[in-house]
């Protein structure tokens, strides 16, 4: 009984190895299928949301110049306002669809991360058994697809459901009403536990990308500095390039993943930009700016950077806002 209960570990890593063998030239996993299709679902919606919620601005804004005109025509008034209840019920519904889409994708998400933890730690175990140089080479290259496929995977979901700049400006030495402090210290206690989660995520995201840069540096056939900056892509809205030589290919490596990395480092700048009243954050911003228009192969590097300053910039602003729960309570 013993004897068949640890074998199936080694069953496991068999059948894996075997997976790895024998498919590596497809390359992508059967579950990233369903995973793809969701955030093509989920990016129509949020299209269609954002045109939506635009035209909604713009009717408000005109149905406010119409209520304030002298010579106001009422029932141009009522068509402006039923036009903006009806917008409003839509962007509504539009908003509904896109969180089921949001909690469909989670565990599909969750699933493929574990999927490719499974494979990287397989292969970790093999390249430390392995003697052949030339099999360390392609597990080094396999490597390195996996992790930065699973780095694909970090962020999209990271956010602040708060201001940072607001709640880094409250003065609370002036608040004495205990109902009033009351909330604010339970605003505060969750801005503190939600900054903790976003520093585990971030510095997880930034371990990964490390390991991928000594990857990198290792492997002579994996991908060339130029096709990562083509995914590492700092202005805000810009879509890579795609037109590198695995773009278009079914068993390529990147081409696919890098509109993924590339609205990663936007969530990570809009990230920054929201702490950009701290003075380190800011000139950090300022320089990046600067240096990318001198320097050329640093994809990796930036990416890195940006990772390291965020956490950074968490690390102090969720001291702040101990340093404010210490006054109020």
């Amino acid at each position: 009984m013993n004897t068949a209960y640890t074998n199936k570990p080694c069953l496991f890593f068999f059948m894996l190895f075997a997976f790895i063998s024998t498919t590596l030239a497809q390359y992508k996993l059967p579950s990233e299928e369903p995973y793809d299709n969701l955030l093509a679902q989920m990016a129509a919606k949020q299209k269609s949301l954002d045109s939506l919620s635009s035209i909604y601005s713009g009717r408000i804004e005109a149905l406010e110049v119409l209520k304030r005109s002298s010579n106001r025509d009422e029932p141009r008034v009522l068509q402006f306002t039923a036009s903006v209840l009806s917008l409003s019920n839509e962007i509504n519904s539009l908003r509904g669809e896109v969180k089921k889409v949001q909690e469909k994708l989670l565990p599909v998400k969750e699933k493929l991360k574990e999927e490719y933890g499974e494979i990287i730690s397989a292969l970790q175990s093999e390249r430390k058994q392995n003697k052949s140089p030339s099999r360390t080479g392609q597990i080094d290259e396999q490597l390195l697809y996996y992790l930065t496929r699973k780095l694909s995977l970090a962020s999209p979901e990271l956010k602040f459901s708060f201001d940072p700049a607001k709640l880094a400006a409250s003065d609370l030495s002036k608040i004495s009403n205990p109902a009033q402090k009351q909330l604010y210290v339970e605003r505060f206690r969750s801005a503190y536990n939600e900054v903790e989660s976003l520093l585990t995520s971030i510095s997880e995201t930034a371990g990964e990308l490390q390991r991928i840069i000594k990857l990198q540096k290792k492997s002579k056939h994996f991908m060339e500095e130029k096709e990562f900056i083509s995914s590492m892509n700092f202005r805000k809205g810009s879509t890579p390039a795609l037109n590198d030589k695995y773009a278009n290919s079914s068993t390529g490596t990147f081409g696919d993943v890098t509109p993924r990395l590339s609205n990663n480092m936007d969530v990570y700048q809009g990230m920054l930009t929201q702490l950009s009243f701290l003075p380190e954050v800011n000139t950090f911003i300022r320089d990046s700016k600067n240096s990318r228009t001198k320097e050329k192969n640093t994809g990796l590097q930036n990416y890195l950077n940006t990772l390291k300053e965020l956490q950074s910039g968490l690390q102090e602003f969720q001291q702040l806002v101990g340093e404010k729960l210490d006054t109020i309570q």
